[in-house]
Parts: structure tokens; C-alpha cells; sequence
């Protein structure tokens, strides 16, 4: 490589790396984004909050106030609600959540509270009360143990009790008005969602448990299951996680496996689970993926996540209106804008990343010409061999042996495989142990991670071992065939059959490797071997694979065995999930 092509290439490597960098930018931050909360009456309006904004509205969905928690410096972060006397309830947490806790999320791996603590500028982490006129929010010090990821709360006006969800934890908390602890349930749940007070009782939406459930309020049978519905619409329509009371009964919204695209029912006073609104009933008046809901004066108020919007929508007359809130039309607008904006760099960097691909092949073509046709011509060749060359005698009367192709590193990497399976499977284990709210759910999740890893491992240790044990050599005009486990041959010219990565005779199949790693030597393998193939059958893909699976070629075996574990985990993922 010249030093032309040095620099090229260097170039090359940077701007692959603005590339991706650019386009890893775009995606984080347009996951940041924050849209859309959760609906609360206040004092007979409706209150939505919009990242950190609060906005008041009638009946009608007209705007009457608004709020900014920007301007005393909170970041407000899940759920909330208000005081009998209209103080505002929130968590304020300043820092982004950790790459590890995002992970232990997508996993639904349970997390325990965190402490509060202090940041180096801003406010401490925790739950504020706010006085709204004039504005002054002070943090409750006496809850102490904050939600680790996502979490709902109610308060109960009629004494200002507050009761708190923490998802991740799969537990229950009772609270005063001064953030003292008066009860806890942290058995039963697999993360719980909403939290609703209507006519005195409480309910739950315990999503992972599929079911919603009616609980005990009083302070010494806190979170004890009075009744329960249980919802399952079919297919991944299995998680419940908002709700909301009318006189009809209560509504539900049923979630997919990624908690989206929801759908609503409606649990009746008799006990029935109804369906009076239809997906399309919704997606009519612009609500595809609904996130939060509110019966109120006999509308659902309803916001949308996809397009951030609030709908008012009528259950009987199926029409629906738009709430008429300069504050809110604004911050969509800017969530929009900011959204598409993030996604416009995630395309640009797409496009160059294909203009450098482009780029990277002309400066190739143009300044190391003969090598890149090389490796044109060995990507074009690689499902295929020459056996055009002459016999050359091996001068010698016995076999002669091709010597293995496999180098030491690739003996090393079974032994690499089996032991990220044992850390997998005792990173597996010690989640189980140190977590006791995991429970059997999970004890059967981890056991089938832990069989499959094991399979797998074992699975591909048996296709290294008959990749090393066979022989492959060459007598006179003849090859010897020897796949190591007692079947051997000897064969020549029509006895023969083959493809790039294999070589047949009899009951026999020795595997040859692919164009970039050769089970035996490569420059062995063109002057020994392939010109002993000049008279031998080529075979077709479908025919390999006919030949393998009649000789039950271990690598034909096992690959099916895999594919079968792979199956048979997801199905049991699904079902334990």
C-alpha cells in the first residue's frame, strides 16, 4: 500500500467514525426527547404535563393556565398529582439514566429504590412539593429511597395520602402528606403501572401479571388483592398499564410486548371485559400508539405518543375534538420540529455513509487498481474452485495428508465460547440470588437462558471437534476421505463429488471451509486436491444439503439442532414473559 493509500485510507477511517458517531448523536437524543405525560384533575380542570410544563384546561380543552417547573429548576420525571389544597407532587430527577440501567430495562430486569442524592449544580433528586401561586417548591426529606426508573403515584385528597408505585421494584408504598412512611407491599406485583382512586377504592394495573387488581388501602393489609381482572386480549395484547373510571366501568389500555400501539377495553360493572372503542375507531381521529388516558365529563381525554397530541374523544358518538391550547400547540410544534430535526441527521448520515462507500471504492479503483480487482475476483469466487490444474504426483507411495488450515486461535475460541457462557450464566444467577422480588417467572427465564447457552456451547464444540478430526489426503490419482469417527474412503473421478466447501465419496463428507478460513492448508488444497476433482460431479446448494442431511453430517445435525433451541426458546420466552 503506498503512502497515498495510507492516507486514504486514514481518511476514510475518520470519516466513518464522524459517520456513525453522528448518526449514534441523532438517535440518543432523539430517545431524549420528552413529550407527553400523564392527565390529573385539579379543582375541576384537566392538567397535562409536557416535559417539564403543566397545562390547565376546561371542559372544552381550553387552556387556562400553564406552568414551567424550568423556572425553579426541576426535572420533572414520571407521574404526579396535586394536594386537596392543589400543591403539585412531583419527582424531580436531574441526571439521564445510566447505559446500565436503560439495559437492565429493555431486559425488565427489576431495580431497587435509590437514595437521594445531591448534585454538583441543581437541586437534589427527589419528591417536591410545589405551591403553585406564587411558585415554591420544597423537597419532601423524609422519603428517602426514590423509584430507580419509572414509577406512578395517587393522593388521596380526602387526607392527602399518597401512594406510590415503584415499577422496577415491583413494590407498593403508602405515604402521608409529609413523606412519612405508613405502609409497604413488595410481594404479588410484577411491574405495576397506574395507580387509580375512584369512589374510595384503589386499583392497580399489575402489567406483568397481566391483570388488574383492586387493593386493600388500610394500613395493616396494605396491598392485599381484593379483586382482579385479568386481561389478556390475545397474541401480545397481554399488558395492561393505564386506566381510567367512568360510570360505564373502567377502562384499561392493553399494551403490545414493547408497551405500544394500545388497545382499549373496558371492564364492566358485571365483570365483562367490553370493547365499545376500536383501534381504528381511534386511529380515525389521530390516536395510533395512545399513552395516557382520563375519563372526564363523559369524554376520554386521550394523548397520543407517536404524534404528540391530546385528543378529547366522545365513546358514544365516536366524534372527537383537539384540545385548544396555544401553550400545548406550541410545544408540540417544538417537539415536532426537534424530532424530525434529529431524524434529518440520522438520514444525512446515512447518505454518507453511502457516499463514502462510493468514495471509498473510487479511491481503491484509483490508487490500488490490481488489488481490488483481486478481491473482486475472490468475492466472485468465493462459492467456487478451480480444478483446471494438472495431477501432480506426490512421489511418494503412501498418503500424503493435507495439512490443517486451522490456526491456534481458532482452537482458543471454543474455549472463549464456554466461558461467556459461564459468565452469562452466573451473571444470570446472581440477579436471581441478590434479587428476591425476581420470583418464579424469572427462575424459569433464567433456567432456559442457561440450557440454551449450554446447548449452544456444546452444540458448536461438536462441529469444531468433527471439523479437526477429519483427514483429508491423496494417494496416486485417488483422494482419502476421513471424517474421524471410523468412515473412511478411497476415490477418484466420477466417485467424487463436490462443492466450494465440501468434498463427497461414498458414505463420507469432509468439510473444506469457506473463502476466508480453510479447514486444510489453502495452497495444499490447489495443488493436491482440486485437480483431482477435474472429472468429479459438481453439486448444487440443494444437492449439498440433500448429500448432508442423508450422511447426517454432524454440521447439518447440529445447525438443525440449533435452529430448534432457537425456536424453542422464543416460544417459551413468549410464554413466561
Amino acid at each position: 500500500m503506498t503512502g497515498k493509500s495510507r492516507i486514504a485510507a486514514a481518511l476514510i477511517i475518520v470519516a466513518f467514525v464522524f459517520i456513525g458517531g453522528l448518526y449514534l448523536w441523532a438517535g440518543g437524543e432523539q430517545a431524549r426527547l420528552v413529550g407527553y405525560g400523564f392527565l390529573k384533575l385539579d379543582r375541576g380542570q384537566m392538567t397535562v404535563n409536557f416535559d417539564r410544563h403543566w397545562v390547565w384546561l376546561d371542559a372544552n380543552g381550553r387552556e387556562g393556565r400553564s406552568l414551567d417547573l424550568a423556572a425553579v429548576d426541576l426535572h420533572p420525571v414520571a407521574d404526579y398529582d396535586f394536594f386537596a389544597n392543589g400543591d403539585l407532587l412531583v419527582l424531580h430527577r436531574a441526571a439521564q439514566r445510566s447505559v446500565w440501567q436503560n439495559l437492565r430495562a429493555f431486559l425488565r430486569i427489576s431495580e431497587g429504590p435509590q437514595s437521594a442524592a445531591g448534585t454538583a449544580q441543581g437541586r437534589q433528586d427527589g419528591f417536591y412539593r410545589c405551591q403553585l401561586l406564587p411558585l415554591n417548591c420544597e423537597r419532601l426529606a423524609k422519603i428517602t429511597q426514590l423509584p430507580a426508573r419509572s414509577s406512578r403515584l395517587v393522593i388521596d385528597r380526602q387526607s392527602d395520602t399518597v401512594y406510590l408505585v415503584d415499577t422496577a421494584d415491583h413494590s407498593l408504598y403508602k405515604y402521608s402528606a409529609s413523606g412519612r412512611l405508613l405502609a409497604q407491599q413488595s410481594t404479588g406485583f410484577k411491574f405495576p403501572n397506574q395507580l387509580l382512586l375512584t369512589e374510595g377504592q384503589l386499583w392497580l394495573a399489575d402489567t406483568n401479571n397481566h391483570r388488574v387488581v383492586r387493593l386493600a388501602t388500610a394500613e395493616d393489609t396494605f396491598g392485599e388483592v381484593l379483586e382482579t381482572h385479568n386481561i389478556n386480549l390475545g397474541g401480545e395484547y397481554r399488558w395492561p398499564h393505564q386506566l381510567a373510571a367512568s360510570a360505564a366501568g373502567l377502562w384499561v389500555l392493553v399494551g403490545n410486548n414493547a408497551m405500544a400501539d394500545g388497545k382499549l377495553r373496558l371492564i364492566e360493572p358485571s365483570g365483562d371485559l367490553a370493547a365499545p372503542i376500536s383501534s381504528q375507531a381511534l386511529a380515525k381521529v389521530g390516536i395510533g400508539d395512545p399513552l395516557a388516558l382520563h375519563f372526564w365529563q363523559k369524554r376520554l381525554w386521550i394523548n397520543d405518543f407517536d404524534a404528540p397530541k391530546l385528543i378529547l374523544f366522545d365513546p358514544n358518538s365516536g366524534t372527537s375534538t383537539r384540545a385548544q391550547s396555544p401553550t400545548l400547540t406550541q410545544l408540540e410544534q417544538a417537539h415536532i420540529e426537534r424530532w424530525e430535526y434529529y431524524q434529518l441527521m440520522q438520514r444525512i448520515a446515512l447518505i454518507l455513509f453511502v457516499v463514502l462507500l462510493i468514495g471509498g471504492f473510487a479511491a481503491a479503483w484509483r490508487l490500488e487498481r490490481q488489488q481490488t480487482l483481486d478481491k473482486f475476483k475472490s468475492v466472485k469466487n468465493a462459492n467456487s474452485l478451480s480444478v483446471d490444474g494438472e495431477i501432480t504426483p506426490t512421489g511418494q507411495s503412501g498418503v500424503m495428508w493435507i495439512s490443517s488450515g486451522l490456526k491456534p486461535w481458532h482452537h482458543w475460541m471454543i474455549y472463549v465460547l464456554w466461558a461467556c457462557t459461564l459468565m452469562c450464566s452466573v451473571l444470570l444467577i446472581y440477579l436471581y440470588v441478590t434479587n428476591d422480588k425476581l420470583g418464579s417467572g424469572f427462575l424459569a427465564v433464567m433456567g432456559a437462558m442457561i440450557v440454551f447457552l449450554l446447548l449452544i456451547s456444546l452444540v458448536v464444540s461438536k462441529i469444531f471437534r468433527s471439523i479437526v478430526s477429519a483427514k483429508l489426503g491423496v494417494v496416486g490419482e485417488s483422494l482419502v476421505l476421513d471424517d474421524g469417527f471410523g468412515n473412511s474412503t478411497i476415490a477418484k473421478d466420477g466417485a467424487l463429488a463436490y462443492t466450494a466447501h465440501f468434498i463427497f465419496a461414498d458414505d463420507v463428507a469432509i468439510a473444506l471451509g469457506n473463502q476466508n478460513v480453510k479447514f486444510f492448508a489453502r495452497n495444499e488444497l490447489e495443488k493436491w486436491v482440486y485437480p483431482r476433482l477435474k472429472r468429479a460431479r459438481k453439486l448444487s446448494a440443494w444437492e449439498q444439503t440433500v448429500h448432508l442431511w442423508r450422511l447426517r453430517h454432524p454440521q447439518m445435525i447440529y445447525m438443525a439442532i440449533i435452529l430448534a433451541a432457537m425456536l424453542a426458546l422464543l416460544i417459551f420466552l413468549e410464554l413466561f414473559s
